[in-house]
């Protein structure tokens, strides 16, 4: 018996040392080899380009088969030949270039394409002041890198951003003075103006502005007469047209011309205003001059001088009243 027990007893030992060899063989046969997976790497990860402009990025190791393409391509956009990512920088902006590979790699790349250059729409600013009026003027930013500010030290202007885009100027009194540019790049612009007065109440650009305009309006020194509810009216009476408004009681607003409201310089111009409630009462002889006629609508500009200030306004009105 014991003989027997003691034979059991290694059989039941190695039974498992048995199994446990023949999992292991097992496990060896399903191991298969695997391909080492090379990682897409970039030259670099980030770039800054010229605006028009371009800029090489190398792809220094990855699967092969490479695509890429443009988050913005009206910002930067990329071309790829032989492992190498060629930038345009086509506007001011960020962006940012997706790289991919055969084995689904992707990397991403950023880049500015920025300005060097700070550059506005006039190099030197001419500024006419109508006589005994500040005079505002609009400077557009042509090239820079945005975030601008703008300075002064003269007392003869001063100078604000609107929608990072533009230099707002206002000029109070004749002289010279220098405007400096400032972008985030830290590039700077010194602006050379020259501030004169003029009895010229309109310039071209201001005219051309006036005339695109068909809203119905009565401007006299940047004040509209519609402001005091007035009615429209329009005569022509023994060879004199009036143009303005008027109201049942009494207040008006008119101008007087010889002649019809044909286009051109009119004779024997006067504007007579009495609106007292506003602190405007007044009958002055005037330059009048029709600048447009449609058909449907008239243009007129007109202006005076008193005490050292020049006085002016325009107006458009429907034909038919």
């Amino acid at each position: 018996m014991k003989l027997r027990n003691k034979l059991l007893y290694l059989l039941v030992m190695v039974l498992p040392l048995g199994f446990t060899a023949c999992d292991d063989d097992d496990d060896d046969n399903d191991i298969l080899p695997t391909e080492e997976v090379s990682e897409l790497i970039l030259e670099k990860s980030t770039v800054d380009v010229k605006v028009d402009n371009t800029g090489n990025v190398k792809i220094t190791q990855g699967g092969g088969e490479y695509h890429a393409f443009s988050s913005d391509p009206d910002v930067v956009s990329v071309e790829l030949a032989d492992n190498v990512l060629t930038l345009s920088a086509l506007s001011r902006g960020r962006t940012s270039i997706i790289i991919s590979d055969k084995n689904s790699q992707y990397k991403e790349l950023n880049v500015v394409a920025f300005y060097d250059v700070l550059e506005v729409e006039s190099t030197e600013i001419m500024v006419k002041m109508p006589l005994g009026h500040p005079k505002t003027m609009r400077i557009p930013i042509t090239k820079g890198n945005g975030d601008y500010e703008v300075s002064t030290e003269s007392e003869i202007v001063s100078a604000t951003i609107e929608n990072d885009s533009e230099i707002v100027l206002v000029a109070t009194k004749k002289g010279e003075a220098t405007i400096t540019l400032t972008d985030s790049y830290g590039l700077t612009l010194d602006i050379p103006v020259t501030i004169s007065t003029t009895t010229i109440p309109y310039d071209a650009k201001e005219l051309e502005e006036i005339m695109a305009n068909e809203e119905s309006r009565y401007i006299f020194n940047t004040n509209d007469m519609h402001e005091y509810y007035l009615s429209e009216e329009s005569s022509y009476v023994d060879g004199t047209t009036m143009i303005g408004l008027n109201s049942s009681y009494g207040y008006y607003y008119k101008l007087f011309f010889t002649g019809d409201k044909s286009v051109g310089v009119k004779s024997d111009g006067v504007l007579d205003i009495d609106l007292y409630f506003a602190g405007i009462t007044l009958k002055e002889s005037v330059t009048v001059e029709i600048i447009k006629n449609d058909g449907n609508k008239v243009w007129a500009v007109y202006s005076y001088i008193k005490d050292e200030k020049l006085n002016f306004g325009h107006l458009c009105q429907n034909i038919n009243l």
